[in-house]
């Protein structure tokens, strides 16, 4: 069978089969063997049922054509703790792999640092994290799915995140990716090379020891999908037709307002601190307490500042809440005050932070990963310019007064924007504190920025927003294409 593209619109594509076309080249299965190697059970087109039987371990696979997609089942029964391992191989120019949220060809390593996050390459292999084979539990991508591109086609196979083994105990299976262009899916899994935990930063490894699930018994279904388009439209049907097989759908027990009624008071009952003065993240110090503060959220945006700040505004009027509800604890208004007042005169720009921390106006939590130290960040100032128009915007529109120390700072930041972007488009990823100059030019967070120039032009109607916004789209589009 083949999978082919029929334009329906402009914006919508869809799968035809042709029966008898499609077929699986070079899938390999394979076992773990007592020893630890990879044991070959053998080869399958995807066409004809396939079974291997050794005497100590016995593998069962079978195939269902689908709309969008081949079905498969693997049933795997052995003597010994194993894995099983479902390959392929796909020839083409420039193979690109793809593990949605973990593995996107050699995770822009010519671009970034080596060492700080997966590197499927055979560069840099003093790197922990540089290796030309990468596998991830399932359950830890976005969709359980590893896909290799061509210049010419997409193919991707997946596999149910989870197992269940004769005892009813849990198996977590995987996902992996090897250079130059082999990709699949495991029964039961490994993080290999290592566990990867977070970016590698002077404090942290960003690493755990390998992890691995072995069984002596189970099954999983998975699909294999095929197109004949590339990258992004390649794998798009095949994600969407995953969610549409793996999302839980929410099931409604309360109405929306009771819903946002109920997450208001739990975060202010539970996320204030008099102690820090505001509200916090939180964690629990094993002393016995439960949750306890651990840092003031005082950021601008990404995480504090507006990101709280706009959501509790339109709860105030939507939920029509007393004047007293808050007491003691920031409203909605007074925390896009703090950040509206949060202009920094040398730069024109707001500092990233409301008040200090640790010293700094400057260095937020994202510090410690060397993101952005000791100058702004287009992150936190791109955020907090979107939703202090989108705030402004909504008031209008209610019929409610505008603040004017919310309009003044943020007409005054959107134009230090202004003034900074590049003819290309680009509006920087940091900027000098001390002056109205952009620090570095690579990097993306710069998009938040468009998406501010976008929502001043929604609220004022000025032509010159527009134009930014419209350069500023065509400038990071090309990367999102990428």
């Amino acid at each position: 069978m083949s999978i082919c593209w029929r334009p329906i619109r402009q914006d919508e594509r869809i799968f035809i089969w042709k029966e008898n076309e499609f077929t699986v080249n070079h899938l390999n299965i394979s076992y773990l063997s007592e020893t630890g190697s990879w044991v070959a059970a053998g080869q399958s087109d995807g066409t004809a049922d396939f079974t291997f039987e050794d005497g100590a371990v016995k593998i069962a696979l079978t195939f269902t054509a689908k709309a969008g997609h081949i079905e498969y089942q693997l049933s795997v029964d052995s003597s010994f703790p194993t894995r099983c391992q479902l390959a392929l191989e796909l020839d083409g120019e420039n193979p690109w792999h793809f593990i949605p949220c973990c593995i996107h060809g050699h995770n822009n390593l010519s671009g970034g640092l080596a060492g700080q996050y997966p590197n499927l390459t055979h560069s840099n292999p003093e790197e922990v994290f540089s290796s030309p084979y990468w596998e991830f539990r399932a359950d830890r991508a976005s969709h359980p799915l590893s896909a290799l591109m061509t210049d010419k086609e997409t193919v991707g196979i997946s596999i149910d995140p989870y197992s269940g083994n004769v005892d009813g105990e849990q198996i977590r299976n995987g996902l992996f990716s090897e250079l130059p262009n082999r990709f699949g899916v495991t029964l039961g899994y490994e993080n290999f090379p290592v566990t990867f935990e977070n970016k590698k930063t002077p404090e942290h490894a960003g690493y755990l020891p390998a992890t691995r699930d072995l069984f002596y018994s189970a099954q999983a279904k998975g699909r294999i999908f095929r197109s004949e388009s590339w990258r992004l439209e390649g794998v798009a049907p095949m994600l969407e037709n995953l969610y549409d097989a793996y999302a839980e759908r929410a099931v409604f027990k309360s109405g929306y307002r009771e819903a946002a009624r109920g997450l208001l008071d739990a975060f202010i009952e539970q996320n204030w601190s008099d102690e820090f003065g505001h509200y916090t993240n939180q964690h629990d110090d094993q002393s016995g307490n439960g949750l306890v503060a651990w840092r003031g959220l005082y950021e601008i945006a990404w995480t504090g500042g507006v990101i709280q700040g706009f959501p509790f505004l339109v709860a105030e009027e939507v939920l029509d809440l007393s004047q007293d509800y808050f007491m003691r604890r920031k409203s909605g208004r007074q925390l896009m005050d703090e950040v509206a007042a949060s202009l920094n005169p040398a730069s024109g720009l707001f500092f990233d932070l409301v008040q200090e921390w640790n010293g700094s106006r400057l260095n937020g939590w994202w510090s410690g990963m060397k993101v952005a130290h000791d100058c702004h960040a287009a992150y936190t100032n791109g955020q907090a310019l979107f939703y202090l128009f989108q705030a402004m915007s909504y008031l209008e529109e209610a019929n409610l007064p505008v603040p004017v120390l919310w309009q003044d700072a943020a007409l005054s930041v959107i134009d230090t924007f202004m003034q900074l972007q590049r003819e290309d488009g680009n509006c920087g990823y940091t900027y000098y504190a001390d002056r109205s100059e952009v620090k570095d030019w690579d990097g993306f967070a710069g998009c938040w920025v468009v998406a501010a120039f976008a929502a001043a032009y929604a609220y004022k109607k000025h032509p010159d927003y527009l134009r930014a916004a419209s350069k500023g789209i065509e400038f990071y589009r090309k990367s999102v294409l990428a």
